[in-house]
């Protein structure tokens, strides 16, 4: 049974299947076939668990005392199943030398320092109570046992029952083990519902309400429960004949149905399911617009009371049935508390942030060197971006565009339109540009600021054949009207604030 038992504590549950632990499964007529988990001829459970464990997120078997703790676990699952059982030699302080060091038959260190080490020594304590309670608790014996031991989840399950145990005796036991990496919810197998009792925990009490019941189990962890205390261990648990926590001398309701809720007194309160009310709240859709709303749904079909409450708030209002919604609220945070009709001290609240849309944030910084133009952007989780027609959306927050020379429009928006577009004209370049060239009617000129400029037309004589001013101001491309001149080349001069270019154009 090597195999299986280190494939459950190296966390490796997908073929780990320890059923053969059991005579029965073995083949057997009775409890005569002894079985255990590691032998003189095995490689030993702690060497593989430190050299090959498996590993989620932090929690790693090949950690030291991760690997020790899981070997709690494993014991969990051997000695409690009934039959004749072999413990090799320092198993039981999770002993980790190889079996092949100093070879295969080679003496071995003897490790007594380990006893003083506590995450050994809890496993030497673990051990001994399981042996105790098998040796000293009658339904160990039993044949009347099973187990659910090869889920590819690590979860592992023996149950017992002792058809003969009479009296305060122990006739259901219920061993349940997390051999997994991670926290699971299980459903154990209860025989029954009632009070239970973790006899290894010095009897702590465990109310069995439902059959349906889960727990939690930690990575590595196991629990043991028998459906009445074991005299081998101390009982701590206080006169509770009705299981509600009150002790006897303090109840004054005395027969409290079982799992219900009691205050001091042990008197039964109404309670509600932890997940009868759902909310959902949608904020506003633009900032100001007063249209966000609240929604809430229940489990119970009940007459119930609402108040919502919020700085400038105060709503109160009744429904019965499962559903319930407020419309035409503005943003901001809200307190809505239920209670029930007909009982009066219960009130469950819960508070609801509604929000609204940031305002669009937009900057932008070019790199003339590259054209490139960065643009940092903040306020929705999608933004709608043009440059000179052509349209990006993205969800990041930065986004890079590559201009072209001359003038750029950029524009950036949300799909909100209440949150306005941020535009900008972006000039690409050094120099003022003109085109088409060669030209028919007009020539258009690009300019690297907005200003007015002059410009003369000369042709390759030197002759002035036309002048004037045109607006940068007014057009971001204004326009020189060539129409009356001669087909040929010409030398377009242009002065102005901080500019003064000559081009060459060819007039068709």
């Amino acid at each position: 049974m090597t195999d299986p038992y280190n494939e459950a504590t190296m966390g490796y549950n997908a073929t780990s299947n320890i059923s053969g632990v059991s005579w029965k499964t073995k083949g057997f007529k009775q409890p005569s076939a002894i079985s255990y988990m590691e032998s003189h001829d095995e490689e030993r459970l702690m060497f593989k668990n430190l050299q090959f464990g498996n590993s989620s997120g932090t929690y790693n078997v090949k950690d030291l005392n991760t690997a020790l703790n899981r070997m709690q676990a494993a014991g969990g699952m051997f000695f409690t199943v009934p039959g004749p059982k072999m413990l090799w030699q320092f198993g039981e302080l999770g002993y980790d030398i190889s079996i092949d060091q100093g070879g295969r038959t080679g003496n071995k260190p003897i490790l007594w320092n380990y006893f003083d080490v506590p995450q050994r020594k809890a496993i030497y304590d673990s051990w001994k109570d399981l042996i105790k309670l098998r040796i000293g608790e009658p339904i160990f014996e039993t044949e009347d046992f099973t187990m659910a031991v090869s889920n590819s989840n690590g979860i592992k399950q023996i149950t017992l029952t002792d058809p003969n145990a009479a009296g305060d005796a122990i006739s259901h036991v219920t061993v349940i083990a997390n051999f997994g990496l991670t926290e699971i919810t299980v459903t154990p197998d209860f025989a029954e519902t009632g009070a239970w009792y973790e006899v290894l925990k010095e009897n702590k009490k465990y109310v069995v309400a439902s059959l349906d019941q889960t727990l939690k189990l930690a990575p590595g962890e196991f629990r043991l429960f028998a459906n009445n205390p074991s005299t081998l261990f101390p009982d701590n648990n206080i006169p509770d004949d009705d299981h509600d926590g009150v002790a006897n001398a303090d109840d004054t309701c005395p027969d409290t149905p079982l799992g219900a809720t009691v205050d001091l007194n042990g008197c039964a309160v109404f309670t509600l399911p932890q997940n009868n009310f759902s909310i959902s709240s949608k904020g506003e859709s633009c900032r100001d617009s007063d249209d966000g709303s609240i929604a809430v749904s229940t489990t119970q079909n009940l007459d119930y009371t609402v108040t919502v409450s919020s700085t400038d708030l105060m709503v109160t209002d009744s429904f019965t049935g499962t559903s319930w919604s407020i419309d035409m609220l503005p943003a901001g945070t809200y307190d809505i508390c239920f209670g029930v009709n007909g009982e009066p001290t219960y009130e469950q609240c819960f508070t609801v942030q509604l929000t609204q849309p940031e305002d669009l944030l937009v900057s932008s910084k070019l790199n003339k060197a590259s054209g490139n133009l960065d643009l940092e952007m903040k306020g929705s989780e999608k933004y709608i971006i043009t440059v000179n027609g052509y349209t990006y959306e993205t969800r990041d927050e930065t986004f890079r565009l590559s201009l072209e020379q001359g003038w750029n429009t950029v524009s950036v928006k949300t799909a909100l339109a209440c949150q306005g577009e941020y535009k900008e004209n972006i000039f690409v370049g050094d120099a003022a540009m003109a085109y088409p060239n060669p030209a028919r009617s007009f020539v258009n000129l690009v300019l690297p600021t907005n200003t007015r400029v002059n410009y003369q037309v000369f042709n390759l004589q030197g002759k002035l054949m036309q002048k004037g001013e045109v607006d940068g101001m007014l057009s971001r491309n204004p326009q020189i009207d060539i129409s009356n001149l001669p087909s040929g080349l010409y030398m377009v001069k242009v002065d102005g604030a901080n500019l003064e270019q000559t081009f060459k154009i060819v007039k068709q």
